[in-house]
């Protein structure tokens, strides 16, 4: 943000389990402006903001999203997919048209075998070429 970056971070329309909601992610970011100055300033520039996907689960279903936050992200230079339902168990092998990361901590078993990992193994994935 400091350099200028644009960030969307999305976040579910609904609760689910313990997941932010989007609108919860604005209040939290208010706050944090409040405290932290190159934030304010993104977030008044509308350089950082929350988006809502459309999900009300842990999993995100990339054919599924809100038209809102799929026209908000569409010119992204990256994707970010964190946690395991989101990265690992619904979009481990999800195309992008820019490169992508998935990161999470395993915390089912089956999951951590189908990815060659262990119980609350960290993992990490980059892909740098569009697929």
């Amino acid at each position: 943000l400091q350099q200028g970056s644009r960030i969307t971070l999305a976040a579910n329309t609904d609760v689910a389990l313990n997941d932010i909601t989007a609108e919860n992610l604005e209040d939290v970011l208010a706050r944090a402006g409040k405290l932290d100055g190159p934030l304010r300033v993104a977030l008044h520039e509308g350089r950082l903001e929350a988006r809502a996907t459309g999900c009300t689960t842990p999993l995100i279903d990339l054919s599924r999203l809100d038209a809102d936050f799929v026209r908000a992200t569409a010119s992204a230079d990256l994707v970010w997919l964190h946690g395991m339902g989101r990265s690992v168990e619904s979009n481990w092998t999800a195309d992008f048209t820019c490169p992508a990361i998935n990161s999470a901590m395993l915390k089912d078993e089956r999951v951590a075998a189908r990815v060659g990992g262990k119980l609350f193994d960290g993992v990490f994935r980059y892909r740098a070429e569009p697929t």
